[in-house]
């Protein structure tokens, strides 16, 4: 069983999204933002982080610098955003993430985008 963890702001779109998941037998961790997933990645095998960027206490580029420049996990990330496509691609860019979504996203998108994220 592959484990996701889940880190959105929105707590109707996270409990969806963990919903319509956990049903198709992902493990689904959850974290409100990035701040509260930094411990969880650190101690729990993840296979896979699905995220927006956009966040309260901590933007998702600066997270992912984090994770790549401070303590150096690779995780597959699939970032599912609300932001106008042309500002999210530019943010991406930045952190040669590939895989990008946009709110809303059907869940056959969802599900083939993590398909290829985590058999890469």
């Amino acid at each position: 069983m592959h484990t996701l963890l889940i880190i959105d702001d929105d707590p109707d779109y996270q409990y969806l999204l963990a919903t319509l998941l956990g049903f198709d037998g992902y493990k689904i961790l959850k974290a409100t933002n990035p701040l509260e997933a930094m411990p969880i990645i650190q101690k729990d095998k993840i296979d896979l982080i699905i995220m927006e960027l956009k966040n309260q206490y901590l933007e998702g580029i600066q997270f992912i610098k984090w994770m790549n420049n401070e303590v150096n996990i690779e995780i597959p990330i699939l970032i599912i955003t609300a932001l106008q496509k042309n500002e999210a691609q530019e943010m991406v860019k930045a952190v040669q993430l590939k895989y990008i979504l946009h709110k809303p996203s059907y869940k056959k998108n969802i599900i083939n985008k993590i398909k290829r994220l985590i058999k890469n």
